[in-house]
């Protein structure tokens, strides 16, 4: 690491538990807000605290739900379009 990223990232470091929480607080509203969908939520393992850099659901009908999503403005991401355990090594 250069001494300017560690620089900018020392800082930023003084912020980190206040950005998760704030992640944190968002996920619980999806969560309440997508309650009963048909999508599956992610899920926090007992004795680890998810940070919520990105919010991943599944869902049936992907594409069709991200063309609504994107309908309404809101951003959405393919990360794995094929599962690990398929991917060519």
């Amino acid at each position: 690491m250069e001494a300017l990223q560690g620089a900018i990232l020392r800082v930023k470091l003084r912020h980190l538990e206040k950005w998760t929480e704030c992640r944190r607080n968002i996920a619980q509203t999806y969560n309440e807000l997508l309650a009963g969908s048909d999508v599956v939520l992610p899920t926090e393992v007992p004795g680890a605290r998810h940070v919520y850099h990105l919010y991943t659901i599944r869902a049936q009908e992907r594409d069709g739900l991200q063309a609504a999503l994107q309908d309404q403005g809101i951003q959405t991401g393919v990360h794995y379009s094929n599962p690990a355990h398929l991917q060519p090594a």
